[in-house]
């Protein structure tokens, strides 16, 4: 038994999807643990908290995901601090400075440990960015597991942060990211920092949602464990055999991607030693170990999310009509990668103009990920749209001879 698998069957009964459910749960279990668990690397430390934004079309479910997650930590936590959706970074400084921001653990060696954490929960990241984005991006990205953080004002003059542990759960749509990324306002320090987890598909519509018996159990279960959680302390240790595993992949990652992900790339084994710890403290006696299934099934998971974002990145180009152009691709590979030209056309109508469509199926077949083919159809020629992978599964057996 463990906290991910429980929390998804305590969340089970709805039309959210399974990737919004499974992160939240990652993330609760860095938050509730927070500074408490690391991985020493000698010059810094790693520790499972991350940044998560959950992007979604409207009613995709992300927002309730992100308040089932709310919901639980401040159940569980009541006295914990919770940060408004609408802010600045200087009213977050002041708030985490004052005394009953702090809060004090033992650590393994039996010290006592000052920390200042703070979690938001955000239904709209636009909302959270409001005030000043450029800055508020800087902030996250420097205070993110930093052991001090030093901000000064004229009103208030020096507020100093020992130990600060920022969580952050936010949503929003896809256009409202492509834009602030094209923007430049997220540089690659905060895409290093900020895992993107996109959700393009929705499961089986339920018009009425249900709660079991086993639902209800698994809940309580959770919020047991994660009481269970915050009193874990210490190093994580490797295994025999985990560090060499670990290097030999890290070895292997592309240096160089070019992408406006390129900082999450550059960071992938530090978000996989952070998902790995979350998937440590998940199960149900937290061992503080990282072993090489551990490792696999951090890796795993972290690459679980990277299709979604690519396709992120190919809206954030520069060609305004680089998400509908993305969404139509994604409607064709839903609908088994080929349909009639005309439906097609269709949906795309939705997004686009004629002179658009035009434009956006041009560039398609001309860079091979959109193939366009007459066939009979019971006396009648018919103009077939597919995509590059089912063009080439189609040639292989059969379906299209090529002369």
């Amino acid at each position: 038994m463990d906290f991910i698998s429980q929390y998804i069957l305590a969340n089970s009964g709805t039309q959210v999807p399974l990737r919004f459910t499974r992160w939240s749960a990652v993330f609760l279990l860095g938050t509730v643990s927070g500074r408490r668990v690391f991985v020493d690397h000698l010059h810094f430390e790693h520790r499972p908290t991350v940044y998560l934004c959950f992007v979604g079309d409207p009613a995709s479910g992300k927002t309730t995901a992100m308040n089932a997650a709310s919901n639980m930590f401040r159940d569980v936590f009541p006295s914990e601090s919770v940060g408004a959706s609408v802010t600045t970074r200087e009213k977050i400084v002041e708030l985490m400075a004052k005394d009953d921001y702090m809060r004090c653990y033992t650590d393994e060696t039996g010290v006592l440990i000052e920390c200042r954490p703070n979690t938001f929960f955000i239904n709209e990241l636009e909302n959270f960015l409001s005030h000043n984005p450029r800055g508020m991006v800087q902030f996250l990205t420097d205070v993110y597991d930093s052991k001090f953080f030093d901000s000064a004002t004229l009103k208030h003059g020096l507020q100093p942060l020992i130990n600060p542990c920022i969580n952050l759960l936010a949503c929003t749509v896809p256009e409202y990211i492509t834009e602030v990324l094209r923007m430049r306002i997220m540089g690659r320090g905060f895409s290093r920092r900020l895992l993107f987890i996109y959700e393009t598909e929705m499961p089986d519509p339920i018009t009425f949602p249900i709660k079991t018996s086993e639902a209800y159990k698994a809940e309580e279960w959770c919020r047991s464990h994660l009481q269970k959680v915050q009193k874990v302390c210490g190093k994580m240790e490797w295994a025999p055999g985990a560090k060499d595993f670990f290097h030999q992949w890290n070895m292997g990652l592309p240096r160089k991607v070019v992408s406006i992900f390129q900082g999450y790339h550059s960071s992938k084994d530090v978000l996989a030693q952070k998902i790995a710890m979350s998937l440590a403290l998940s199960e149900d006696e937290p061992k503080l170990l990282f072993t090489q299934p551990l490792l696999e099934r951090a890796i795993a998971f972290l690459e679980s999310n990277e299709e979604n974002q690519d396709k992120l990145a190919v809206a954030v180009g520069r060609n305004e009509l680089a998400l509908p152009q993305a969404r139509l691709l994604e409607y064709l590979e839903a609908n088994d990668g080929m349909m009639p030209e005309k439906r097609w056309h269709r949906h795309a109508s939705l997004d686009l103009n004629e002179m658009e469509y035009a434009s956006v199926k041009r560039l398609l077949k001309e860079t091979d990920q959109l193939h366009e083919h007459s066939i009979d159809n019971k006396g009648f020629r018919e103009v077939i749209v597919m995509t590059h992978a089912k063009y080439l599964n189609l040639v292989a057996n059969g379906g299209i001879i090529i002369k």
